[in-house]
């Protein structure tokens, strides 16, 4: 028997694709001097093989570098989310061989509540005597791009003289806060106590558990 030896040629293998190891920034993020987004890395059957990372000129590639194998956000760069929610960038990684391999990245800005309320509304409402009256969203309302309605509570700072604000399930029973949801399922109630006045006010306030806006009267 005889031994026949075989050589096998080594060729250079694609990569295959690329990961980031982070693709969130939090809003507000201090970017003083370029934030560090994430760690760029290829996979490639070569395992020595080496690769170079760079930026294709398309999406947001302005606001972001690469400088080695890290994707930095570049100093001075605004992160707010009700600006810009994410970002969109191309990167290619070339090995030794010279092929590139190009890949679609999404790098999302992580919203933080950072907006204090505001009350919106004409803030006067009309109710007959000893009746009572369904607050609208045009007499009552609240802003607040971070926070949903459920989430934002009118709380009354001084009560009215002449009546309470109810729920309408239950009319009788006094309450002192509700959520912007319940006003707008129209479910929040001025109701008259029948006595001879022809107006009646209150202060409010609505926070969103972090913040809170200034103190209002509502006209009745």
């Amino acid at each position: 028997p005889v031994t026949v030896i075989i050589n096998v040629n080594n060729v250079n293998d694609l990569v295959t694709d690329i990961l980031l190891s982070s693709s969130t920034i939090i809003e507000n993020t201090d970017t003083s001097s370029a934030f560090e987004v994430g760690t760029l890395s290829a996979t490639d059957e070569d395992i020595s093989d080496t690769h170079t990372f760079v930026l294709e000129t398309n999406g947001d590639h302005a606001s972001f570098d690469i400088v080695g194998n890290k994707l930095y956000l570049n100093a001075g760069e605004v992160v707010d989310y009700e600006t810009q929610s994410s970002y969109s960038l191309q990167v290619t990684a070339t090995d030794s061989g010279g092929i590139p391999f190009t890949k679609d990245f999404t790098i999302e800005v992580i919203d933080v509540n950072d907006v204090a309320p505001t009350i919106s509304g004409d803030l006067a409402i009309a109710v007959d005597e000893a009746g009572s009256v369904v607050l609208q969203s045009g007499d009552l309302g609240a802003n607040d791009a971070d926070t949903v309605a459920s989430d934002l509570v009118f709380s009354v700072s001084s009560s009215p003289d002449n009546g309470h604000w109810a729920l309408a399930a239950s009319p009788s029973v006094a309450i002192s806060s509700f959520t912007l949801q319940q006003l707008l399922d129209q479910s929040v109630l001025y109701v008259h106590d029948g006595s001879e006045t022809i107006s009646d006010s209150l202060a409010l306030h609505v926070s969103d558990g972090i913040a809170s806006s200034i103190d209002v009267t509502l006209n009745v």
